[in-house]
Parts: C-alpha cells; sequence; structure tokens
C-alpha cells in the first residue's frame, strides 16, 4: 500500500466502521545480537497512523523480545520512531549491542 491508501483506507474505516485511530501494522522478525555473544529473538512492530495524524507521532514502532521485556518509540517517520527505542532494560541482559 502507498502511504495516501493507507491514509485513505484509515480514513474509510473511521467512517464506516466507527474505528478510531486505526493504524496500518507492519511486523518484522529476527535475531538481535546481544554483547554475550548470545541472539534474542526480537519483534519489532511499526504502526502508520497515516497523514492525518499529528506530524511528531505518525508512527509508533514497538519491539519485544524473549522474557517479556519491550521497548516503544514513536516519530515523525519510522526511522526517527526507531531511534527513539531504548534497546536496553534493567537486570539481567542487555538490548545494546
Amino acid at each position: 500500500m502507498t502511504k495516501t491508501e493507507i491514509t485513505e483506507t484509515i480514513k474509510m474505516l473511521e467512517k464506516f466502521a466507527n474505528i478510531p485511530k486505526a493504524s496500518h501494522v507492519t511486523t518484522f522478525v529476527g535475531y538481535r545480537k546481544m554483547k554475550d555473544g548470545s541472539r534474542k529473538e526480537v519483534a519489532v512492530t511499526i504502526r502508520d497512523f497515516g497523514e492525518n495524524a499529528p506530524a511528531s507521532s505518525r508512527y509508533v514502532a514497538a519491539a519485544k523480545w524473549k522474557g517479556g521485556h519491550a521497548a516503544s518509540g514513536d516519530g515523525p517517520s519510522i526511522q526517527a520512531a526507531l531511534g527513539t527505542i531504548k534497546w536496553a532494560w534493567g537486570g539481567t541482559g542487555d538490548m545494546t549491542a
């Protein structure tokens, strides 16, 4: 889907299906290398709220990895949203590469 098609579909969902704040979702799954050399499976979901969303938070990126850890961030672009994710957690283990 193009960005325009995403925005138009979100408008139709809001109008016809009464679904406010609908978004287009894309999920990526991969393995992230840890400092200790191990790998952790990570699922990253990108949500696009369309062109009519506030520019500063059109995209939301959320990362989840085994052990119940999760982090998210938002921004005006996918790159900005991914860049705001805190890839580390307190306790044992570290998501920092």
